[in-house]
């Protein structure tokens, strides 16, 4: 049995189509697997390669929001979550020299690691806004400040 001349008789040959199928397992680039930072090439993270940053890492099967740390350089994939990334609004995973590891999301209090008691200081920081101010009104001295009933208040009203 030898092999047909015959392209249509060739395609019916179950020996060819075995080995057309083994060629083409062959013919795949081998698949890339990113356990750390030193796995991803540094040319990727110059401002111009983002696109490439995206490509490379879709092809090596790491889906989700993603921040690699490598040499001091850091890149968000994609790139348009940098900023939800930065603020820990959204869940992401970082990928640095040690390995791959996840993160929730966390407001900036969490992430500072404050106590419950001390989250209550921040809370008399806030300050009422006046809408206008007249030309006499619109100095603030060190002994004055402006309250929400508009009235300048004194020294010994201020509690320090």
């Amino acid at each position: 049995n030898g092999m047909s001349a015959d392209p249509i008789e060739a395609r019916m040959d179950p020996k060819l189509r075995e080995l057309v199928r083994e060629s083409g397992v062959l013919l795949l680039p081998p698949e890339t697997n990113v356990e750390t930072s030193f796995d991803v090439p540094v040319e990727l993270f110059s401002p111009g390669n983002s696109l490439a940053m995206e490509d490379f890492m879709v092809k090596s099967r790491k889906m989700g929001i993603l921040l690699i740390i490598k040499n001091g350089l850091q890149a968000v994939v994609p790139r348009e979550a940098a900023r939800s990334v930065l603020t820990g609004q959204v869940a992401y995973s970082v990928l640095d020299e040690k390995g791959i590891h996840k993160f929730k999301p966390m407001n900036v209090l969490d992430a500072l690691n404050l106590r419950s008691f001390s989250l209550g200081r921040y809370s008399m920081y806030s300050c009422a806004i006046q809408k206008s101010l007249t030309e006499d009104e619109g100095t603030i001295t060190r002994g004055s400040s402006i309250s929400l009933d508009d009235k300048t208040l004194t020294n010994e009203e201020v509690k320090y």
